[in-house]
């Protein structure tokens, strides 16, 4: 009866580490706001050119990435989308990201302008996939900031 138990813990764990979570907490969000703050700060002042994108954007993308130096394996992350014109902030999990010549990248914190095409409304709802669409600013672990043009990305809401 305890090899039962204890192997549907496994497999119960083992799905839960696979499927990710799907809500987080006040103390959670609050920290992943504090990431985008911190990033957009220290975006605009690694990136020339980046304070005129983000004035024409309508909103911005912060993801924080962890877990594999393979870029389409392993990774875990969230996204936090602020929409320009309001300042609110909306998560997201990423789904996927790959990016050209990222190979190696490790844990970063990413910035991504939002095309003019995307409607911030129904990203917010639905969640949103793009390909071949815009650059990722990011600063990896080692603290060197790098750009890197975006082959896809996909990422799901989380609720509150």
């Amino acid at each position: 009866m305890q090899g039962i138990r204890l192997n549907l813990g496994i497999v119960f764990g083992v799905f839960f580490v696979f499927t990710g979570c799907t809500t987080l907490n006040d103390a959670t969000l609050r920290e992943l706001d504090r990431t985008a703050d911190k990033a957009l700060a220290k975006m605009v002042l690694a990136f020339p050119g980046l304070q005129s994108e983000l004035g024409l954007s309508q909103g911005y993308l912060v993801l924080q990435r962890s877990g594999s130096w393979v870029p389409t394996v392993g990774k875990k992350g969230y996204g936090i989308l602020t929409g320009k014109s309001s300042g609110a902030h909306s998560y997201f999990r990423i789904e996927q990201v790959e990016l050209n010549g990222a190979w190696g990248v490790g844990d970063y914190t990413g910035l991504m302008v939002l095309p003019q095409t995307v409607e911030l409304d129904q990203v917010i709802a639905e969640g949103l996939t793009l390909e071949n669409s815009g650059t990722l600013y990011i600063y990896a672990e080692d603290e060197h900031p790098a750009a890197y043009s975006i082959k896809i990305i996909s990422m799901k809401p989380l609720e509150r």
